[in-house]
């Protein structure tokens, strides 16, 4: 009995002084900041492109968003002031004037001879000016630079 006590005890020793250093090289040995930190940007990373292939993908692929439809088209939108907007709306060969503001939305006249038809170009006046601009702009400094060149 005696020598079971002893040995129980032996075994209760090693495992206490074994449990006790690897305790102290645990707490002994270096922390190294380089790798967390690398591991963290790498993590970082590839979130950031993985957002970035999801929308390359969706835009491959076309999709149009929630509630998109081929039926129900908003053709144009004139804001009359910050919260008043007129919007003509075509649902499949007929347009619809709408008006919008805070607590109201109603129908305004339906437009039997379309105004815009769907395979029209709009353009905006704002938008054409600008590129008229700055097409003179480009042509203005080709030619200064052919001009020097000569």
């Amino acid at each position: 009995m005696e020598k079971i006590i002893r040995l129980f005890s032996l075994v209760f020793t090693l495992l206490v002084t074994g449990y006790v250093e690897a305790e102290n090289e645990i707490v002994t040995s270096p922390i190294s900041y380089s790798s967390n930190f690398m591991q963290m940007i790498v993590g970082l990373l590839f979130i950031v492109l993985m957002i970035f292939g999801v929308v390359w993908l969706m835009k491959k692929i076309g999709y149009k968003g929630y509630g998109s439809s081929e039926l129900i088209k908003i053709k144009s939108c004139l804001p009359l002031s910050t919260k008043e907007k007129l919007f003509l709306i075509e649902i499949g060969e007929e347009q619809i004037l709408i008006g919008m503001a805070p607590g109201f939305i109603g129908h305004l006249k339906t437009i039997e001879n379309p105004v815009l038809r769907s395979n029209d170009v709009k353009i905006s006046t704002s938008t054409s000016i600008f590129s008229e601009k700055l097409k003179m702009i480009l042509s203005k400094e080709s030619q200064n630079k052919k001009e020097i060149i000569e």
